[in-house]
């Protein structure tokens, strides 16, 4: 693999990790 592909599989797992986040907050808000 090269440093590129890293990069971008690096930008993937941040960016789904923002979306379970906002899942998350929005689940909570939705329960109250």
């Amino acid at each position: 693999m090269n440093i590129a592909a890293l990069v971008q599989y690096a930008r993937a797992v941040d960016y789904s990790r923002q979306l379970a986040n906002i899942d998350a907050i929005f689940a909570r808000v939705l329960n109250q």
